[in-house]
């Protein structure tokens, strides 16, 4: 399908079809292309895991993606974020002691976002539907 959005990281590109489908694409050393186990990039895009055509764990389309060097995120229509990648500075936004995730899951601390940002090197941005900014990873504050 047509895409609606690209988000260009460092070493890889992402994309949102009007369909909801995720798609990626270049290195992916740090899993940030939610393609599974495999640490193999890809020259042409790859289905995201668990970002099956229009829905995103459990029916809840995509509505944004972005990506940075090592971590890329997606926000639903329910306004819930979800990330996946390598985190050394808290750039995953999921807590201590959880550094990497080779496919998409939920920030459960944030809820009713309306917008997310990554910087180039990972520290990353959320909006609530009220207004509320929480910030997190390198630079970010939680």
């Amino acid at each position: 399908g047509r895409v609606l959005m690209g988000a260009c990281g460092v070493w890889h590109t992402m994309a949102l079809t009007e369909y909801g489908q995720v798609l990626a694409w270049g290195g992916n050393e740090a899993s940030q292309l939610g393609s599974g186990p495999s640490k193999s990039g890809s020259q042409v895009p790859v289905a995201v895991h668990r970002l099956s055509a229009g829905a995103l764990l459990g029916d809840q389309p995509v509505r944004l993606v972005c990506a940075s060097q090592t971590v890329s995120m997606a926000l639903s229509a329910t306004g819930c974020v979800f990330v996946w990648g390598k985190s050394e500075k808290g750039q995953l936004g999921l807590g201590v002691g959880k550094s990497s995730s080779k496919e998409p899951s939920e920030i459960p601390s944030l809820k009713d976002i309306t917008n997310i940002s990554l910087s180039p090197y990972g520290g990353g941005a959320a909006v609530t539907r009220s207004g509320a900014l929480y910030t997190w990873g390198v630079g970010g504050c939680a």
